[in-house]
């Protein structure tokens, strides 16, 4: 049995803030705690994050920072702070884990990515008091940021920094050397949008980046990925974050896999096979290799193709040759093609790579008939006259007449070519994407 470890333990360094144990650190952290509690209410995503975190008080800083688990401030700063406004520090700390600004600094310079960074929080920030309609909240003027609305934040800093790059070019100060940024650009930069140079991000960034191990950094991360996700599974159907946002965190934590892996691991989930010893597979025995047979030497599938005129002959050729190379890395196996509109026109039967009956293999841009409305019950009616197949996919676009589920006792996947489709009354989804990738 593994001991129980605090998450301390994994944290592979020493504290570099001395805590402060004062009466005062003490009446700040029950405001804190106050701050929190009624973020649960008020912005439950945010409350259930902030409240996993340890609090610490500490002189050694100014403000408040946090990194993936604990909460730092100085409590003379704070002390003056209303509830409402260390909610909104607390929110804007929150955002700055979320979009990952640590993480993607690396690799980029700090004070315009610092900028960048602000100005994507205050954007977000912005959003979020509107949904929330928290008008005794600090609002920021983002007049100047129109053009930054929508933009991920290494957008913004390659905007800005290209700005930069002109205007060191105007000035050619050969005075300063070429890698660093002279006080006055930055300062025109932060006044031309208004913006600041990262609250305390920056300070617990180089925090981090200094006292952590990546190692400790990337368990600390995930971490704090586990706590999003977590929050967001109990809060995504309230409806009170605002779209930026919730966009953002359904890519991250909720991203959608390519079809053809999600159709790999359907199948493979579907279609579990045994293996067996003995005899040995016959397909390594030449090459010297003794490996376990599948105890089911042969799979029926069934591919149905709906031939309405809604789908194309490289979706088709694309999906066919995805689906038929992926069946036939598990086991040997009999293809029976049919193709459907309104009725049956034509079936094809394929076994272990072989026609049946001379037609081509299914990814030579094979023709098809059809044109007609479509019907789905035909092509279920015939599998269960003639076949008893391991699993049937059904090719089509989703409108259509559905079977009745009382029929259908085999497993069935519809891989759809569009999301807005009636309900499917038997089977899984699978959404093709005939790219196939997974951009968003």
């Amino acid at each position: 049995m593994h001991e129980a470890l605090d998450f301390n333990t994994y944290r592979k360094f020493k504290l570099p803030y001395t805590k402060d144990e004062s009466d005062l650190s003490r009446r700040v952290g029950y405001k804190i705690g106050i701050a929190k509690t009624q973020l649960i209410f008020d912005f439950p995503f945010f409350g259930y994050i902030i409240t996993q975190f340890d609090i610490f008080p500490t002189r050694d800083i100014d403000g408040m920072l946090t990194d993936f688990k604990t909460l730092y401030y100085n409590p003379e700063s704070v002390f003056d702070y209303t509830v409402e406004e260390i909610q909104q520090s607390l929110i804007h700390l929150i955002l700055h884990l979320i979009l990952k600004h640590p993480e993607r600094r690396k690799g980029k310079n700090k004070e315009i990515f610092s900028i960048a960074a602000e100005i994507s929080v205050d954007l977000m920030m912005e959003d979020i008091i509107k949904t929330q309609n928290k008008t005794n909240w600090k609002q920021r003027d983002t007049s100047r940021l129109i053009n930054f609305l929508g933009l991920p934040t290494e957008k913004i800093y390659s905007i800005i920094y290209e700005e930069v790059e002109s205007m060191e070019d105007e000035s050619s100060d050969s005075n300063v050397p070429s890698d660093e940024i002279t006080e006055d650009i930055l300062q025109q930069i932060m006044d031309k949008y208004d913006a600041s140079r990262g609250c305390s991000f920056d300070e617990a960034a180089d925090m981090m980046e200094e006292h952590m191990t990546s190692e400790t950094s990337n368990l600390m991360s995930e971490s704090f990925n586990g706590l999003m996700r977590s929050s967001f599974d109990q809060i995504k159907d309230i409806g009170n974050l605002p779209e930026s946002l919730r966009s953002y965190l359904q890519n991250l934590l909720e991203p959608e896999l390519p079809w053809t892996q999600l159709l790999q691991n359907y199948i493979q989930k579907t279609i579990m096979v045994d293996w067996k010893w003995n005899p040995p597979n016959r397909r390594f025995i030449g090459r010297g290799m003794h490996l376990p047979s599948p105890d089911k030497e042969h799979m029926t599938i069934v591919i149905a193709v709906d031939t309405s005129g809604s789908i194309s002959q490289n979706e088709l050729d694309t999906f066919i040759s995805e689906i038929y190379g992926i069946i036939n890395s598990i086991t040997r196996m009999k293809l029976i093609l049919i193709t459907c509109d309104a009725k049956v026109h034509d079936v094809f039967i394929f076994e272990d790579g072989e026609s049946m009956d001379g037609v081509p293999m299914p990814w030579d841009g094979m023709t098809f008939t059809g044109g007609g409305g479509t019907r789905f019950e035909p092509v279920f009616k015939y599998v269960n006259n003639h076949f008893n197949p391991d699993l049937l996919c059904y090719f089509t676009d989703g409108y259509g007449s559905y079977p009745d589920p009382d029929i259908v006792s085999y497993p069935t996947l519809w891989i759809m070519t569009s999301k807005s489709h009636p309900k499917v009354t038997v089977g899984s989804v699978i959404y093709f994407n005939s790219t196939n990738q997974n951009n968003r």
